[in-house]
């Protein structure tokens, strides 16, 4: 994160987070997000058809499967991390811990 970012309150990804979810699950599957840093106090995705805000606690979608059988597909997440108050510059790990259930 850069002065600019912290001065700013966010940073906007240059580049989408891409999510592979493979499954044969006919009722597809629910993806969740839940942050776990604490220079960043939400989140915002933004992806084809999904649309996610994450702020404390943990935030869940469901994606729909696609297809018959077996079969993977990539989200690509335009993503915004809001940074805290207190947030300063500098290098911190991913900030976002995604995990995922059958729905």
């Amino acid at each position: 994160m850069t002065a600019q970012d912290v001065a700013r309150g966010y940073v906007e990804l240059a580049q989408p987070v891409e999510v592979e979810i493979r499954t044969n699950n006919p009722g597809g599957v629910m993806l969740g997000f839940n942050l776990n840093s604490p220079q960043v106090s939400g989140a915002r995705f933004d992806g084809q058809d999904l649309q996610l805000s994450v702020a404390a606690g943990a935030a869940v979608v469901l994606v729909p499967k696609v297809g018959v059988g077996l079969r993977s597909q990539t989200l690509r997440l335009r993503t915004r991390l809001m940074l805290a108050p207190d947030a300063r510059p500098g290098v911190i790990a991913w900030p976002v811990a995604l995990f995922i259930a059958p729905s």
